[in-house]
């Protein structure tokens, strides 16, 4: 597909695709994509972003994503996502991650959650955390739990 094709799809086409299809197309088709494509995605589909399309996404990209799209993507997807992305997701949004997402969390996108965003995350997504993760949280991060 050509650039201008990308662009024109509708939300309702963007809706219908697949996650073959979504994987097949770059991070640069993705970012054409508006914020109400993005959250048009099925939670199938949300599982074929690359991860570098996913380390692309923009804010009001970002903020579209639905709970159950977070709770889609692959742990890879989510060790994607910038430090800024992660410390940009909502209350629900973190709510929304499983454990082994949680486990997937790089040290430094722990770092960008503060402790209320620490107490989004659910108790079954908190057992996901490993001995090296918990040890890098701060005082303040353990405060949220």
């Amino acid at each position: 597909l050509t650039a201008d094709q990308v662009e024109g799809f509708t939300t309702a086409q963007v809706g219908v695709l697949s996650a073959t299809q979504v994987g097949a197309l770059g991070a640069d088709d993705i970012a054409k994509f508006s914020a109400d494509e993005i959250a048009a995605l099925g939670t199938a589909a949300v599982g074929g972003l690359t991860n570098d399309a996913v380390a692309a996404l923009d804010d009001d990209q970002l903020a579209a994503l639905k709970t159950t799209q977070i709770a889609a993507l692959k742990p890879a997807q989510v060790a994607a996502l910038t430090a800024t992305q992660v410390g940009k997701l909502s209350s629900d949004q973190l709510g929304a991650l499983t454990a082994t997402q949680v486990g997937s969390l790089t040290n430094d996108q722990l770092a960008a959650l503060d402790a209320t965003k620490i107490a989004a995350l659910s108790t079954k997504a908190v057992a996901g955390l490993k001995a090296s993760q918990i040890s890098a949280l701060t005082a303040d991060q353990v405060e949220g739990f």
